[in-house]
């Protein structure tokens, strides 16, 4: 029996942790998943509990199987995208709804603290505030 999501290609253009659960899940139905990196790595690489030069352990779990590239600018990006069935954007990334009016195939999710627009869309943010809220 093949993997669910076999033959999909997702891009993660949000990286991180939430990124990384988020395409992770993805990777393990059988999705192959791309990373996209900017100029200074994905934020969970200096994260450094065991695992390899590259990412500590956690990075090391949540990017196994998946392969990841350097995107530095935003034309990168949508390049990625146009190749994708799927993309995880965060609020800082590509807006979504552009990327999928460009691609009406392309599944476009947006994974954000308190949505891409209204009233708490600009609220600062800390892993300790968005704890506290859930």
């Amino acid at each position: 029996m093949s993997a669910p999501f076999a033959g999909v290609r997702v891009v993660d253009a949000l990286g991180g942790l939430l990124g990384g659960y988020c395409t992770k899940l993805l990777a393990d139905a059988g999705a192959e998943v791309i990373l996209l990196e900017g100029p200074d790595g994905d934020e969970l690489r200096t994260w450094r509990v065991g695992g390899g030069p590259d990412g500590g352990a956690l990075f090391d779990h949540l990017r196994a199987g998946q392969e990841a590239v350097r995107a530095d600018d935003p034309e990168a990006v949508t390049a990625w995208a146009r190749s994708a069935d799927c993309i995880v954007v965060g609020p800082d990334g590509p807006d979504p709804g552009v990327l999928a009016a460009a691609d009406p195939a392309l599944v476009a999710v947006s994974i954000t603290p308190y949505g891409r627009s209204g009233p708490w869309a600009d609220r600062p943010v800390t892993d300790f505030t968005l704890q506290a809220d859930a």
